[in-house]
C-alpha cells in the first residue's frame, strides 16, 4: 500500500495497520546537561507506529 493509499485514513483518525507502511525517524537531542551527555556519543534510530489517538516511538542505539 502505497503512503497516499491510507493517508486519508490517518487524517481521519482511523487506525492504519503498521505492517502496511515504513515509518521511521533519526532523533537528534540537544544535551544542555552533562549527565545526559552520553546521549550524543551513539547514534539513534527509531522505529514509529501511528495510532489514532498518538504515536508511539521506539529507540534504538547503534553500536
Amino acid at each position: 500500500m502505497k503512503a497516499n493509499a491510507y493517508r486519508s485514513e490517518v487524517l481521519a483518525g482511523k487506525f492504519v495497520d503498521p505492517s502496511l507502511y515504513y515509518f521511521c525517524t533519526v532523533p537528534q537531542f540537544e544535551i544542555y546537561d552533562d549527565r545526559l551527555e552520553r546521549l550524543g556519543e551513539k547514534i539513534y534510530i527509531c522505529k514509529a507506529e501511528r495510532l489514532p489517538d498518538t504515536v508511539i516511538l521506539g529507540y534504538f542505539s547503534v553500536e
